[in-house]
């Protein structure tokens, strides 16, 4: 699990660093001339990944937390309001993406607890 829990942290700083790198103009379009759903976004999703890869790489339970909150939270905002971030055929494949690693990360997580139960 340790293992699993830093190799997810890398792709949290990944995150982290592309909608830090959104706000400082190095997206699609200047940051200030996006959508108000990308903005809100870019924050909202920038702070809770660097709180998640700091958490993640410590083994932290507030780590953990957070993974779960924004796979949760990505899966259902990207699926059911699709519209709000895609707007170009490109978004639509970035967000069809997004959904799968995150369902990917959430069972192989969850799979691994499991396993930690069991084995204990």
């Amino acid at each position: 699990m340790a293992i699993f829990l830093r190799i997810l942290a890398v792709f949290y700083v990944i995150g982290a660093l592309r909608h830090i790198g959104h706000i400082l103009g190095f997206g699609e379009m200047p940051w200030l001339d996006s959508w108000l759903s990308w903005q809100i976004s870019d924050v909202v999703y920038g702070t809770l990944s660097v709180i998640a890869a700091i958490g993640l790489f410590q083994q932290k339970a507030w780590g953990v937390a957070a993974f779960l909150f924004i796979a949760f939270s990505q899966i259902i905002l990207f699926g059911l309001l699709p519209g709000l971030f895609a707007f170009k055929a490109a978004h639509w494949t970035w967000l069809q993406i997004m959904i799968g690693a995150h369902i990917v990360s959430l069972a192989i997580y969850f799979t691994l607890r499991v396993m930690q139960r069991r084995a204990a």
